[in-house]
């Protein structure tokens, strides 16, 4: 049965309470970005994610970037949305805003966003949904923001690893099986 799907799972996602059909790719690895910049370990990207896709937690997580004025990209993930800033911030701001946004997402270790949409089948035409907010964006996070979208649609891996830290991990299947009783 672990043919081309590691497993199939019905979840009522809390979102749209509509029942839906996850499979999992037979993937083992990933890749993520490091949220420190590459050349600069005194300095940290603001990346976030969380398992919901409600209006209401996206509004607040949107706010809170605005509200540190931070541009960002986020894009819709199959449980959720990822939340990314390029802008380089100190580790005391880091730290202090992680902390603030941490009980939307209390099992995620934050240091790392995943790039590679390869733990669900479909996933890939699911990341292309999203948006960004250049709001207090200078020219060149304007510019690195939208590099960064299309790095990540075409999956330039080898040019996203130039310009950014990735690092490779495994799937956590045991968190994802807790991230997924959840939401059931």
């Amino acid at each position: 049965m672990q043919a081309n799907i590691i497993e199939k799972q019905e979840i009522q996602t809390k979102l749209q309470g509509n029942k839906e059909l996850l499979e999992r790719t037979k993937e083992k690895l990933t890749k993520g970005i490091l949220c420190i910049p590459k050349g600069n370990r005194e300095s940290r990207y603001l990346l976030f994610e969380f398992d919901s896709k409600k209006e209401s937690i996206v509004s607040m997580v949107h706010n809170f970037y605005n509200d540190h004025f931070m541009p960002f990209y986020a894009h819709e993930t199959t449980l959720g949305w990822h939340f990314i800033s390029l802008r380089k911030i100190s580790k005391t701001e880091y730290n202090s805003f992680i902390k603030q946004l941490k009980p939307l997402n209390p099992d995620c270790p934050l240091t790392t966003l995943r790039v590679k949409p390869n733990k669900w089948i479909g996933e890939k035409e699911i990341w292309k949904n999203g948006f960004f907010d250049f709001t207090y964006a200078t020219a060149k996070e304007r510019a690195d923001l939208q590099e960064f979208k299309k790095m990540l649609d075409f999956q330039f891996m080898g040019l996203m690893d130039k310009k950014y830290n990735l690092v490779v991990y495994p799937f956590d299947d045991k968190r994802e099986k807790k991230r997924i009783a959840k939401l059931k």
